[in-house]
C-alpha cells in the first residue's frame, strides 16, 4: 500500500512537471515566433530605409549643378521618385514667396483640389512646422475635430507628411506628401525624411544663388558698358576741348 501511494504521488508529480514543461515549451515557441516577426519587420524597415536612402542619394546627384531653367522639371522628377518610394500619390514643394511658388507632382497626373497645395503652407505653420520639426499624420481620420482635419479631408488626404524647408534668409517653405489611404505601416525615420528635405532645399538654394549670380553678372556687364561709354564720352570731350 505504501509503495502504491508513493508511486501514485510520483506519477502525479511527473504529470505536473510534464504539464509545466509543455507550458514552458509553448511559451518559448510563442516568444520565438514573436522575435522572428520582430526581426522580419525590422529587416523590412531597414530594407525600405536603405532603398529610400538610395533614392535620396540618386536624386541629390541629379539636383547638383542643375541649371535654374531646369529646376522645375528636375524637382518634379525627384518628387515623383520620392513619392513612389514612400507609397504616396501626390508630392509638392511650396515656397513662401510673393506670389507663392509651387512645384507639384501627381501620380496619375490629376489636378489638385482648388486651393491645394497652397493651403498646405498655412496648415504647416498651424501644426508647428515653422521650425525644423517634421509633421507626420499617418491617419487623418484619427485627428481631433478641427480646421486641420477639415482642410486635409477636403483635399482628399488620408495620410500626410510635411518636411519644412528652411535656409536662413533665403529658402522658406515645405515639402509634403499626400496619400489617399492611411499609412500606418509606411512610417520612415525622421532623419531620412530630413535628408530628402535637405536635398531639395539645397537645390532650391542653389537656384537662388545662380539667379543672384546671373543678376550680378548682368549688373556688372551694364556697369562695364556704362564705364566704356563714360570713357568714350570723356575722350570725345577731351578732343573737343583740345580743338577749342
Amino acid at each position: 500500500a505504501q509503495f502504491s501511494r508513493h508511486q501514485s504521488d510520483v506519477e502525479t508529480m511527473a504529470r505536473r512537471f510534464r504539464l509545466l514543461l509543455y507550458l514552458v515549451s509553448i511559451l518559448l515557441l510563442v516568444m520565438l515566433v514573436y522575435l522572428g516577426l520582430q526581426l522580419r519587420a525590422r529587416a523590412l524597415a531597414l530594407r525600405r530605409r536603405a532603398a529610400f536612402e538610395h533614392v535620396i542619394a540618386k536624386n541629390s546627384t541629379r539636383l547638383i549643378n542643375c541649371p535654374p531653367a531646369e529646376t522645375d522639371a528636375r524637382l518634379r522628377e525627384v518628387l515623383g521618385e520620392l513619392c513612389r518610394a514612400l507609397g504616396a500619390e501626390r508630392a509638392y514643394v511650396v515656397l513662401d514667396e510673393n506670389p507663392i511658388r509651387v512645384h507639384a507632382w501627381s501620380k496619375d497626373g490629376d489636378a489638385y483640389p482648388p486651393g491645394w497645395p497652397h493651403q498646405a503652407l498655412a496648415l504647416s505653420a498651424r501644426l508647428g512646422t515653422a521650425g525644423p520639426d517634421i509633421v507626420s499624420v499617418p491617419d487623418v481620420a484619427a485627428l481631433p475635430p478641427g480646421a486641420v482635419k477639415d482642410t486635409l479631408a477636403a483635399a482628399g488626404v488620408r495620410a500626410w507628411t510635411c518636411v519644412p524647408l528652411i535656409r536662413p534668409g533665403r529658402v522658406r517653405g515645405i515639402m509634403a506628401f499626400d496619400a489617399f489611404r492611411p499609412a500606418l505601416d509606411r512610417v520612415f525615420p525622421l532623419p531620412v525624411m530630413r535628408l530628402a528635405g535637405d536635398a531639395v532645399a539645397n537645390a532650391i538654394e542653389r537656384e537662388f544663388l545662380e539667379r543672384d549670380r546671373a543678376r550680378l553678372a548682368t549688373r556688372l556687364e551694364r556697369t562695364r558698358r556704362l564705364q566704356i561709354i563714360g570713357s568714350l564720352a570723356s575722350g570725345i570731350a577731351h578732343n573737343f576741348n583740345n580743338l577749342i
